[in-house]
């Protein structure tokens, strides 16, 4: 599995589409079927992982946006 995930990053960090998508799940999934996993089981993996992916993004996107950003004196006392 390890060895799915590794050749399909790499191949996903070529700069011809946005974010990867298509690449890494079409490497992905031609990856898994070489170690003889079916069609439908690789696609179930890779929707997952970009799933967990997008929630982990989001969820950093929002902490992010409702972080408390404190002003640094020097600016405080400028305005």
């Amino acid at each position: 599995m390890s060895v799915a995930v590794s050749l399909s990053t790499l191949v996903s960090l070529l700069p011809i589409s946005i974010n990867g998508i298509g690449l890494l799940d079409g490497s992905f999934i031609y990856v898994l079927q070489s170690f003889h996993v079916g069609y439908e089981q690789a696609l179930l993996v890779i929707i997952l992982v970009r799933l967990l992916s997008y929630l982990q993004s989001l969820l950093g996107g929002i902490f992010y946006f409702f972080e408390k950003k404190s002003v640094p004196a020097e600016k405080h006392h400028a305005m």
